[in-house]
């Protein structure tokens, strides 16, 4: 047995409570917190006082089994496969107009944008070869497919067939 899977020990609370109805750790959270944590200077962070750490994997250790994924998966070694993809000019254009200008025609229609933060979303699905006609829209105008040709290319530069 072990300790459970959260963000930090002091996220555990109500999952055990849910478990025992307050048997382990106490009946309120701010029970919990005040007994095994202590504020930070700034009073919002929880500090996790000396010694708290074991006494709450003892209340636990019967109802909690922890499983390291390093024990149980055979995962191979990951790898970063970097494919540079080069626009045509014509979309590198449609592509600096749009930077530009917040706005572009696309099929006899004018795709706008009206802050940085929109403008940033879109020059990223203009690059990942399409971009929604509308916020929250899930039509689209299709602007370019060499993303998708790339991925026909296999890590070890085999053509997918």
């Amino acid at each position: 047995m072990g300790p459970p899977a959260s963000n930090s020990l002091i996220d555990v609370w109500p999952q055990i409570y849910l478990l025992d109805g307050g048997a382990r750790l106490g009946k309120t959270i701010t029970k919990f917190r005040r007994t095994y944590f202590a504020q930070d200077y700034s009073g919002f962070n929880w500090i996790i006082r000396e010694g708290s750490k074991e006494i709450i994997y003892g209340k636990l250790k019967d109802i909690c089994l922890t499983l390291s994924a390093s024990d149980y998966l055979n995962m191979p070694d990951r790898f970063n496969h970097i494919v540079e993809i080069e626009l045509p000019e014509a979309i590198r254009k449609q592509y600096k107009e749009l930077e530009r200008e917040f706005l572009i025609q696309v099929e006899d229609q004018t795709v706008a944008v009206f802050n940085a933060a929109a403008l940033s979303n879109k020059l990223l699905q203009f690059c990942n070869g399409a971009i929604y006609k509308e916020p929250g829209s899930k039509e689209f105008f299709n602007i370019h497919d060499k993303k998708l040709d790339a991925f026909e290319v296999v890590p070890n530069n085999e053509t997918v067939t």
